[in-house]
């Protein structure tokens, strides 16, 4: 009996570490390799992949697991007590535990949690397929909780799109230190990329020139007028109307290009894009880096112009942050 007991409390604590260490491993390992050892072909991969984006689930299996890992160590320790006291106070059993608990803190939470803390993406990888099998075989209960969080998701408002690209970002922010503490990226390289990541979900409408307030010529003007304009607005790029007042914008004119071949002509205007007044900062740049544009409009939902947008502007706030 006593022997059944004790294989029963390692049983146990066996398992509060196995869960313990795995979500702190889970948190800790980085996304990239995931998917990197993904697209390997990994399966063990793929499915904490999945998990990764359904984190809900892998938080309900692991608080199922801790709670019956505590049960079974509560119910060897009970046993054993009454084993040995027979008919044991209730002061016998709760001196038991008192006795137990640092022992079982320290090697079924402290030490995996601290071990999956220093090597999350090794061990990780070693306990993926029991991690996974207990998940599938425990789906029927955290699929309950599972079920809940997302309803209250629906009451809170906190969707886990919103919460996985906060997990995105940090996640990329560990991997530019690491990167950083390698070797690997310059001390200028990590700040740019923790810059890009810091702006890059900004509407384009909020660092744009108002439409009323950005440099306009006529195409009839003399090249001389035109750059003198350029100069007192301190501008690279202009953008030009089809007559005076009109406000029917052509395209958009460089000033380098009038400096070179010092004529004004229907050459040298440019087609202009079209940003959305929403558009995140990243997906403005890289739109109009694709389209080979060095200035857009900036449009509100109805269509209509709101301001004006260069690749300079958009550059100006990774750059200057990190000279």
């Amino acid at each position: 009996m006593i022997w059944l007991l004790l294989a029963l409390f390692l049983i146990g604590l066996l398992l509060s570490a196995f869960f313990s260490g795995s979500e702190t491993g889970f948190y800790r390992a980085t996304r990239v390799r995931l998917v990197l050892d993904a697209r390997a072909g990994a399966l063990s991969a793929r499915m904490l992949l999945w998990l990764a984006n359904h984190p809900s689930l892998f938080v309900a299996t692991t608080l199922v697991g801790n709670n019956v890992a505590n049960y079974i160590v509560s119910t060897a320790i009970v046993g054993w007590t009454e084993h040995v006291f027979p008919n044991p106070s209730i002061w016998i059993e709760f001196l038991a535990l008192l006795v137990i608990t640092p022992f079982v803190f320290i090697y079924g939470e402290l030490l995996p949690k601290n071990l999956f803390f220093q090597s999350p993406n090794y061990l990780i990888r070693k306990i993926s397929p029991a991690f996974i099998a207990i998940t599938i075989l425990m789906l029927p209960i955290t699929a309950i909780l599972w079920g809940l969080s997302q309803i209250l998701n629906l009451f809170v408002g906190e969707t886990p799109h919103r919460i996985q690209f906060a997990l995105a970002r940090k996640e990329l922010r560990e991997v530019f230190d690491e990167g950083h503490a390698a070797g690997i990226l310059r001390p200028v390289q990590r700040h740019m990329a923790l810059e890009l990541i810091s702006i890059a979900q900004q509407p384009a409408v909020k660092i744009a020139t108002p439409l009323h307030e950005a440099p306009i010529v006529d195409r009839r003007m003399p090249i001389e007028v035109i750059l003198q304009q350029a100069t007192e607005a301190d501008v690279s790029y202009l953008l030009v109307e089809d007559k005076p007042d009109s406000r029917e914008i052509l395209g958009y004119v460089k000033v380098s290009d009038l400096v070179l071949q010092r004529e004004f002509s229907p050459g040298n205007i440019r087609p202009l894009a079209k940003i959305r007044a929403q558009q995140p900062h990243i997906a403005a740049m890289m739109q109009m880096r694709s389209s080979d544009a060095d200035m857009a409009l900036v449009i509100d939902a109805s269509g209509n112009p709101v301001g004006t947008i260069t690749t300079d502007k958009l550059s100006a706030p990774i750059l200057n942050r990190a000279i």
